[in-house]
């Protein structure tokens, strides 16, 4: 029997009214009924964690507040309600996070600030009983180095914000520190936005002309935004003022083999000759290839080699150009492989990768495809730097990619899922319930930090457990099992 928004509404205001009231067991009660309705259902989330968080019952307000974020990541009160929760718990570096991500949504607010500064004095990371900008700049005055401490956390935790809101005070009062304005140059290139970073690194320059991590560092930009010659050229300076910068040296060997005819590195894996393209926009998966003669992430897949003895059918979710793609098929011996992937140049070099390694078992089908929680459309936007792996999909009714629940996209047995969507496993996830269920696969998960709270709890919903973590500077893979 359906319910009507009124009698939803009807049912929340009343529960609001006895809570105000101070009557928490008639509250509870009502809020109760009314997630009986919709469990989805935001401000009674967030208003029943308050209840349980005031009545000591820590655990059952959490998961009221987790709840809440993985539908509404940026909903600043159960961030901070959840800080709130954690602290209470002594979990301090959780504690940390979320007051941290609400500064990430209202960088100045000023009682998250309080919140995060009194969580970090408690951690041991700061000092001073100064607010949290002031502090920043205090640590500038006295210590670089922990100022610069206090920036690395933030873009660890993914706060970029927040930390360029901090750098932006701390130029302002110290405007001849070079070291504040490749600190900016880093984030910035986080962030994917290239021609901010560029003039940091440039301004660390005008600074501090011979340093070579600065040049080092504006000539990745360079390459990242695919101007192969101006990156080459400040790369080899990088490395004339110090050979041993070993960062600049990879990108200089991949900026090289872009340049070559043809752009295909060659190397031996587990007795099997393998070529893969490179294409100067999919930049960490190639540095390693080109460096290292090996596949990206070689550990996880060498790993999975030795675990999964079912090895039928394998679904790889975000295959990009195929690096995954072929160790199944090749090193594997997976008798078929389904890649997903909806970006046309990505899908485009992995036919490539394929045709070179003279790949026969996979299912070209779902190409094309985008995966997510519901069906519907997507419009895809391209990086202006044309780097892969920031391409974006926005949802859009007319838009020209068809996204599926993996439940709907793949109706066949399998035997292994591989997913890397970026930041977008929770939903993609959600999608594929059905098939976890179903079939048990086992899988290995990009999981960001962000996310990780919302991963354990679907794994806690189809009774998986985490086999090994391989951890990342922001981010794990997770190779799950039943």
């Amino acid at each position: 029997m359906g319910f009507s928004m009124v009698n939803l509404n009807q049912e929340f205001q009343q529960a609001y009214q006895y809570q105000r009231e101070g009557n928490w067991e008639a509250a509870l009660l009502r809020y109760e009924r009314v997630l009986e309705l919709d469990p989805q259902h935001m401000s009674t989330l967030v208003n029943l964690g308050v209840l349980y968080k005031q009545q000591g019952e820590y655990e059952q307000a959490s998961r009221l507040y987790e709840r809440a974020l993985q539908q509404k990541p940026n909903h600043v009160i159960a961030h901070y309600n959840l800080a709130l929760v954690y602290e209470q718990q002594g979990r301090l570096s959780d504690a940390v996070r979320h007051y941290s991500h609400g500064l990430l949504f209202q960088p100045t607010d000023e009682n998250l600030c309080q919140h995060l500064q009194a969580a970090l004095v408690a951690q041991g990371s700061f000092q001073s009983d100064l607010p949290l900008y002031e502090q920043a700049l205090h640590q500038v005055s006295l210590s670089l180095s922990a100022f610069m401490e206090l920036i690395a956390f933030l873009r660890q935790e993914e706060c970029l914000e927040v930390a360029i809101a901090l750098l932006e005070a701390a130029i302002e009062q110290y405007p001849d520190r070079p070291a504040l304005y490749s600190l900016s140059g880093g984030i910035y290139n986080q962030m994917g936005n290239y021609a901010e970073a560029m003039k940091g690194f440039e301004q660390a320059i005008a600074l501090s002309p011979q340093d070579p991590n600065y040049i080092q560092y504006l000539g990745i930009i360079l390459a990242k935004q695919g101007n192969w010659e101006a990156a080459q050229s400040y790369l080899r300076e990088a490395l004339s003022l110090a050979p041993h910068l070993g960062k600049a040296r990879r990108w200089l060997n991949l900026v090289n083999l872009v340049g070559s005819e043809p752009p295909q590195v060659e190397f031996k894996s587990h007795h099997q000759v393998i070529q893969l393209e490179i294409t100067g926009k999919n930049l960490d998966v190639e540095l390693t290839q080109v460096n290292d003669r090996q596949f990206y992430e070689q550990p996880e897949l060498d790993f999975i080699n030795e675990t999964l003895t079912r090895r039928s059918a394998i679904v790889d979710v975000g295959a990009n150009t195929g690096n995954h793609l072929v160790y199944f098929a090749k090193i594997l011996g997976a008798q078929l492989v389904i890649p997903i992937e909806f970006q046309p140049d990505s899908i485009a070099a992995l036919k490539t990768n394929i045709a070179l390694n003279q790949i026969t078992n996979v299912d070209l089908s779902k190409l094309g495809y985008a995966v997510g929680k519901n069906s519907g459309r997507a419009q895809l936007t391209h990086h202006p730097t044309g780097d892969l792996c920031l391409t974006e999909l926005k949802q859009d009714p007319n838009g020209t990619v068809e996204v599926l629940p993996l439940d709907r996209l793949i109706a066949t047995p399998v035997d292994f899922i591989k997913m890397d969507v970026q930041g977008l496993e929770i939903e993609v996830l959600e999608g594929a319930e059905g098939l976890f269920r179903q079939y048990q696969p086992h899988a290995l998960i990009e999981v960001t930090k962000r996310n990780k709270p919302g991963f354990l709890s679907f794994l806690e919903r189809i009774n998986y457990k985490i086999i090994k973590e391989f951890r990342e500077w922001n981010y794990s893979n997770f190779y799950i099992s039943p």
